[in-house]
């Protein structure tokens, strides 16, 4: 049974954020952040081990961009100001609803709720994720 602490779930959902994979080494529990389009000298050994035995390893992924989409539609569903919503649901069905919604969001002074309430969902992707590797464990 996989078992972390919340900074390292907190941990997780930072890189995560950032574009990278993490692998959880199932006897060590050594955490591993790759992103798949930069793998430095230091990471390569590690990446390659992973590739070479990736049964050894729990794999956690950022969620995908509909999850992603989701949050800023129920983000957009809390926000009290009317302008300041119709303008977040406008730019959610233009193209590039992630860019258009990022630069809304920084010139508001709800650029801070934004960000702990992605946080927030984000922590729990992982923590479902982690609750997946669980069940699938006792299977």
């Amino acid at each position: 049974m996989l078992k972390l602490t919340k900074e390292q779930i907190a941990e997780i959902s930072d890189f995560l954020g950032s574009g990278m994979t993490c692998y959880i080494h199932k006897e060590t529990l050594k955490m591993t952040f790759i992103h798949e389009d930069m793998v430095d000298d230091d990471s390569e050994e590690e990446n390659e081990n992973i590739e070479e035995n990736p049964d050894d390893y729990y794999t956690i992924e950022a969620m995908d961009s509909r999850d992603s989409f989701r949050i800023m539609e129920d983000f957009t569903e809390e926000i009290q100001d009317t302008i300041l919503k119709n303008k977040l649901i406008a730019a959610l069905n233009m193209s590039h609803p992630f860019r258009h919604f990022k630069d809304i969001i920084e010139t508001t002074n709800h650029r801070e709720e934004w960000f702990k309430f992605s946080e927030q969902r984000n922590i729990e992707h992982v923590e479902a994720e982690i609750e997946g590797i669980n069940i699938s464990e006792e299977d």
